[in-house]
């Protein structure tokens, strides 16, 4: 049975490289403590309280530099992450995204569906349907972000 870590971080507003960087250390530390599949806050890269002009400005593609970053430390520790991120879609809408990243990259990007009237969730575009689990080296894995679970 797989070690998961769940990991309890503030992102900085407005600063994704920071928060990338955050991630990237917690990725390594968690890992070395054993943990083979490591989970991080809704909206870690981007954070969530933010304005719909401040979601623009840090809105990225599921697939990126982040994603191959990201893919890169997952190589070196042997490892999944699961991170939020506010995603530029391919229709250029704005989406509450989690990333699940492996050695390989990535492997499935789920989008928040049901968006409450809260922080940033209140410019962003629901996702279309829930994901089916992806298979990967830990196992099946199911995604949802926060209030989905409801």
């Amino acid at each position: 049975m797989p070690l998961f870590a769940a990991v309890q971080m503030e992102p900085r507003l407005l600063e994704p490289e920071a928060n990338l960087a955050r991630v990237e250390a917690l990725l390594r530390e968690t890992t070395a403590r054993g943990a083979e599949v490591v989970v991080f806050p809704e909206c870690a890269l981007t954070g969530y309280a933010l304005s719909a002009e401040e979601a623009q400005a840090v809105a990225r593609p599921a697939q990126g530099p982040h994603t191959a970053r990201l893919a890169q430390v997952c190589r070196e520790v042997d490892a999944l992450a699961v991170v939020g991120t506010i995603e530029r879609g391919e229709d250029d809408r704005l989406y509450n995204a989690a990333l699940l990243v492996g050695p390989e990259g990535l492997l499935a990007c789920y989008r928040k569906t049901h968006l409450p009237y809260l922080g940033v969730d209140r410019y962003l575009t629901p996702g279309p349907e829930l994901l089916p689990p992806a298979e990967t080296s830990a196992g099946r894995l199911g995604l949802l972000i926060c209030y989905d679970l409801r």
